[in-house]
């Protein structure tokens, strides 16, 4: 699914850039999770985390009750007026929380797929036939089948899973684009806590920013190694097509010289 800062279009470029020695992979914010499902499950331990609860809840409801979740979708209509409905819900905590967990992830599905760039605002005002999205959703239940979900602080979760073995894929709300992210806060504060989080971890980081002055003075040092890579401005991309962005790689290894892992999307032919 469309999600702000999805990974669609850098998802080869990245995980060709991962290290091949590690045995946990841990997506600290998840979102979409284009580089979970692109990569090659191999034989580790997969984590998929996300601070947006009902981001977790869907991707929860996609990897235990999938044929739950495609039934309460089976009848959803591509309708402004149901839109609106089920946005107003989403902005009253109280209504959400009376919800049983299945019909809060079809509602959030329902505002992804029929809102304006994914943003769960504006209607989209384009067809949808959510039919034709039933075989990906089994897809991503078997893809995800043995991934461990989680739903907290990225402090909190690389705290938790470092070790000499990890591996952490970090692609945090961009500098000075933090407002795009729905239901979370994230702050300048947030982007130095990232920092000194991961200055020092036991395990191997790759990271994923848009290449600001800011974020290059934070990671300096010599120890960390950095790529700039130009792409598609999906911000501005329906204004302007041939709009670029200057994304950085920061990673705690040499991204050019290792051997990386072999991919397997579930998404090829």
């Amino acid at each position: 699914m469309s999600w702000v800062g999805g990974k669609k279009g850098m998802r080869e470029e990245i995980s060709n850039r991962f290290p091949s020695d590690f045995n946990t992979y841990v997506e600290v914010f998840g979102g979409a999770g284009w580089v979970l499902f692109f990569k090659n499950p191999m034989n580790h331990k997969e984590v998929f985390n996300d601070l947006n609860f009902n981001v977790v809840n869907l991707y929860q409801c996609v990897r235990n009750e999938e044929k739950d979740l495609i039934k309460a979708l089976e009848f959803t209509l591509n309708a402004r007026e149901d839109f609106k409905e089920i946005r107003k819900i989403f902005r009253s905590p109280e209504k959400v929380s009376s919800l049983d967990h299945i019909t809060q992830a079809a509602y959030f599905y329902q505002l992804i797929k029929h809102s304006f760039a994914s943003k769960c605002t504006s209607f989209r005002c384009q067809p949808h036939d959510i039919w034709r999205d039933f075989p990906q959703i089994r897809l991503a239940h078997e893809r995800h089948r043995n991934v461990i979900i989680e739903n907290q602080d990225f402090e909190t979760l690389i705290q938790h899973y470092d070790s000499e073995h990890s591996f952490f894929y970090c692609d945090p709300p961009y500098y000075g684009a933090e407002k795009y992210y729905k239901d979370i806060i994230f702050s300048n504060e947030g982007h130095i806590r990232l920092f000194h989080q991961l200055e020092n971890i036991k395990g191997k980081f790759l990271l994923s920013y848009n290449d600001y002055p800011q974020i290059r003075e934070l990671y300096q040092a010599d120890r960390f190694c950095k790529v700039s890579i130009k792409r598609v401005n999906k911000m501005n991309h329906w204004q302007n097509a041939d709009t670029m962005y200057d994304e950085l790689l920061i990673a705690n290894y040499d991204m050019n010289s290792h051997n990386m892992c072999n991919q397997l999307s579930m998404f090829t032919k």
